[in-house]
């Protein structure tokens, strides 16, 4: 496996313009963060949320590692594609000043105090140093797209082609903030996830 961490230096020139100089672990951590937050939107222990939000962080890592088998240089680039904030900064601009430094990024609301957030991007930082240095195996080697749910409403909607299949990943449905997808290749009919949920008895 491509030791990833060793070019991470090398790529802060990567960064577009206007866009913080960041290494390949803050990257994929501020995309993490981009998708699932750093709060908990359901009532449940803080522990047991912040094991399972890191299983899905490393899940999309996975993921978008697969489509560029894992290379450093086209994974930093891949990874900017798919943070949702990356063309939309505006939204929550705090989320591409998160750093290792753990400090409070620019433009964290003031309302909030970092001290009750600080330790999940720890946590999210520290996980995406570790796959850095060790990808490991793809806990869900069947799902090779991810994007946003539309089963709930606390989601955004994406459309999907009618022949992907929904994967679960061996967890209930609720249990994942992003969809996962089994895409078999090009169909160019799309239909609404909600329909697609519906018709695919996939469940691994």
């Amino acid at each position: 496996m491509v030791r990833i961490a060793t070019f991470a230096i090398l790529l802060g020139a990567l960064v577009p313009l206007g866009h913080a100089a960041v290494d390949l672990p803050t990257r994929l951590g501020q995309q993490c963060v981009a998708e699932i937050s750093l709060s908990p939107r359901v009532q449940v222990p803080k522990s047991q949320w912040r094991r399972q939000k890191l299983q899905e962080c490393r899940l999309m890592w996975h993921i978008l590692g697969v489509k560029v088998d894992y290379q450093p240089k086209a994974l930093f680039e891949l990874v900017a594609r798919y943070n949702s904030l990356w063309k939309r900064p505006e939204q929550r601009p705090w989320v591409l000043a998160l750093g290792p430094a753990l400090r409070a990024p620019a433009g964290w609301p003031e309302q909030l105090r970092w001290s009750h957030y600080r330790p999940m991007w720890s946590a999210v930082h520290a996980a995406a140093q570790a796959f850095s240095q060790d990808p490991g195996q793809h806990p869900c080697p069947r799902a090779n797209h991810f994007g946003g749910r539309c089963d709930d409403a606390d989601h955004a909607c994406d459309r999907a082609p009618a022949c992907w299949l929904r994967q679960w990943c061996g967890q209930p449905p609720n249990w994942w903030s992003q969809a996962y997808w089994y895409r078999p290749g090009p169909c160019p009919e799309t239909i609404d996830a909600q329909d697609v949920i519906r018709q695919s008895s996939n469940l691994d």
